[in-house]
């Protein structure tokens, strides 16, 4: 976690959102979303309000596109 993570996890507590990624379904292990210069990290989120959070029913980090960035999918 850097200072950017830090900060987007207080306004997330701040605004009583919640992060999607590696909470739900098929991502409950929190997978990667980008793999760059010879890493890979989580930079790409789903957050959503709890009214939201209660209509998602599937959530997942999809297979490799054309990018550096893994598609984030949710239903």
């Amino acid at each position: 976690t850097n200072a950017f993570g830090l900060s987007l996890l207080k306004m997330c507590g701040t605004l009583g959102i919640h992060i999607i990624n590696g909470r739900l379904f098929q991502d409950v292990s929190g997978n990667v979303t980008c793999i760059a210069n010879m890493g890979q990290s989580a930079v790409d989120y789903m957050i959503a309000t709890p009214n939201i959070l209660q209509y998602i029913t599937h959530f997942n980090v999809d297979d490799k596109d054309n990018s550096d960035h893994f598609p984030i999918v949710a239903t």
